[in-house]
């Protein structure tokens, strides 16, 4: 493999890295509010609370991808 081909690689597992880490910007707050309610019988309320906050969260990181793109 020639060095264009490296960094093409490399630049490809960063794309994917934060593509997976958005992903889970959303799923862990909702998972943990979802396992808040079950414990302290709040249903929907810590749910909503998380996916609120993975979504806000989420939005910034990938306006951030996309800036980034843009270069």
């Amino acid at each position: 493999m020639n060095s264009d081909e490296h960094q093409s690689i490399g630049q490809a597992m960063r794309r994917a890295h934060q593509v997976t880490s958005i992903a889970m910007e959303l799923a862990v707050p909702a998972g943990l509010g979802a396992w808040f309610d079950h414990k302290y019988g709040t249903s929907p309320l810590w749910t909503i609370v998380g996916v609120l906050i993975g979504s806000g969260v989420a939005t910034l990181s990938l306006r951030q991808l996309i800036r980034d793109l843009e270069k």
